[in-house]
């Protein structure tokens, strides 16, 4: 395994098949993770769309902008349950004759918030387990070989996994430096160690059969799984309430370098002992992310909020501390196409001592391309709503819909030469967040 790449050949030099029929060279590249997109906490937020730095008003705030913890007025609990889908459906050159989805459900977001005044000063504490990233794919479908007139219509069935996720626990404080500014920090440690679960794994299996007798006429399967994550950085924010209803907030997430122990496996008929087994180490370099938003409220029943925010990609950097080797995963400069762009609106309708919230967001959210400048496009649009009783309670729920159209395969990491034609695929991602809060 070079630069933690999964190089797996598809077609097996069978010396009677290749008499009768010439064979295409395939080949299918498969990184354990693409550049990843970072995964927010908590259903009220993503039902606006994600844009929550400038609003970051609940404990969740410790993982949109620590800075707005300093708003809470009492302590809460927060506890966030998410169900995440992916979907990729390729062109002709890889037809979906098999399945190409995968899903996972998990605990989402847990926090615990309290308040201390210290020095007439609000000071906020909290702490807080989230899953930071999921790494969920899944790619199945039967690919034409070739055909003899010996052993008739060739198929090769591929059934790529992939499952994981990173998880972290954060402390977060923050503080009114002066009336309506707050600042605050949270430190992250990711750690599979502490969390236990912040791992991931990678499976694919090769099936080359005869397709009219069925025969097979050689398998092969491959691993390899990524785990010992370690790694720590900090989140730094502020809120500045300009008026009662206009606020604007800033974060910076600081980068920071992770080691992982990767054990590959392979199994194979043609491996001269038949299997082969290695550990390796690598190290993750996760970049730095920034963000701006701001939030105007209405007659303190209707807000909308606005979010920019940039991640250096260029410097996701993987690796290999055995050779001594690094491979960068994305390649682009800053740009305006780069920038996360997101909109929420919040609309709250109060009946006695019960709140009913509606909410809506839309988002503009590329993702980096291993080609230099370039990005892949993502759109998404987000619905919630929820209920609040008694100050006491409350319940939220939202559904966030991820799409991409005609992504480059090479961006997933799905490479077949010689192929005359682009391959394209196109990616559909389905979000669902449930979550509540007790106020004390």
């Amino acid at each position: 395994m070079k630069c933690n790449k999964i190089i797996f050949f598809l077609i097996v030099p069978i010396l009677g098949i290749f008499c009768f029929c010439p064979l295409l060279y395939c080949q299918l590249e498969m990184l354990p993770t693409s550049p990843p997109a970072p995964v927010g906490a908590g259903a009220r937020a993503h039902g606006m769309g994600g844009a929550f730095i400038a609003v970051a008003d609940d404990a969740t705030a410790s993982s949109w902008n620590p800075g707005g913890l300093g708003q809470l007025q009492r302590p809460e609990i927060s506890l966030v349950f998410s169900n995440f889908s992916h979907n990729e459906e390729y062109n002709e050159y890889v037809s979906n004759q098999g399945d190409c989805s995968i899903s996972s459900e998990d605990l989402n977001y847990l926090s615990i918030a309290y308040a201390k005044n210290i020095w007439q000063r609000n000071v906020f504490f909290s702490l807080n387990y989230q899953k930071m990233y999921d790494f969920g794919r899944r790619i199945e479908y039967d690919r034409l070989v070739g055909e003899s007139p010996e052993f008739g219509t060739m198929t090769e069935k591929i059934n790529f996994r992939q499952e994981g996720s990173l998880y972290a626990f954060s402390s977060s404080l923050a503080v009114e430096c002066v009336p309506s500014f707050y600042f605050g920090f949270s430190y992250n440690l990711w750690s599979d160690h502490v969390t236990k679960k912040s791992k991931w794994n990678t499976e694919l299996k090769n099936i080359l059969i005869i397709e009219d007798s069925k025969e097979v006429l050689s398998e092969s399967k491959q691993s390899q799984e990524m785990n010992n994550f370690e790694g720590e950085n900090w989140t730094l924010g502020f809120l500045w309430k300009v008026k009662q209803n206009f606020h604007i907030g800033g974060v910076y997430k600081t980068p920071f370098e992770a080691s992982v122990k990767a054990e590959y496996r392979e199994l194979s008929p043609y491996l001269p002992k038949g299997a082969i087994e290695e550990t390796r180490n690598y190290e993750f370099c996760f970049p730095a992310k920034y963000g701006v938003g701001c939030s105007y409220r209405i007659k303190d029943f209707f807000t909308v909020s606005l979010d920019f925010t940039y991640t250096d990609w260029e410097n996701f950097i993987i690796k290999d501390l055995d050779e001594n080797s690094e491979y960068k995963l994305a390649s682009h400069d800053f740009a305006i196409e780069n920038i996360t762009q997101r909109l929420g609106i919040e609309y709250i309708k109060l009946i006695k001592s019960i709140i009913l919230p509606i909410r809506f967001g839309i988002f503009y959210d590329p993702e980096a391309s291993v080609k230099k400048n370039e990005s892949r496009n993502f759109y998404g649009v987000s619905i919630g709503s929820g209920i609040t009783i008694l100050n006491r309670l409350a319940l939220d729920f939202a559904y966030q819909y991820r799409y991409s159209k005609g992504v480059n395969a090479h961006d997933l990491y799905v490479h077949i030469p010689n192929v005359p034609s682009k391959i394209d695929a196109d990616v559909k991602q389905h979000f669902l967040f449930s979550s509540i809060i007790f106020y004390f």
